[in-house]
């Protein structure tokens, strides 16, 4: 399957007067195994612009930044593959919920 589309993240829903967001397309790919009912594959790039700063991100630039963000399905036998992402285990913390 090809993945594209589009997706606007803000902190408010009139983008104008949002403090953060991520303003993105999205391209990517996924593969399913009928046989074993699972994806083999789930990998997509999500490239825009994003602004603002968070509680994770002190000392943002001003304005508009380019940001690109990659997603890859790993297979779960390398060690790095158990590594959540920086901040994750903080849940409220990771998605900006003080």
């Amino acid at each position: 399957m090809t993945l594209r589309g589009a997706a606007l993240m803000t902190t408010d829903a009139d983008d104008k007067k949002a403090d953060r967001g991520f303003d993105c397309t999205i391209l990517g790919t996924a593969v399913f195994d009928r046989t074993t009912k699972a994806f083999t594959a789930f990998n997509f790039v999500a490239l825009g612009d994003a602004w603002g700063e968070g509680g994770l991100d002190k000392g943002a630039r001003p304005g508009r930044n380019p940001l690109g963000i990659v997603f890859e399905q790993v297979s779960g036998k390398d060690p790095a593959d158990k590594v959540a992402p920086q901040a994750a285990r903080e849940v409220g913390a990771y998605l900006g919920r003080y």
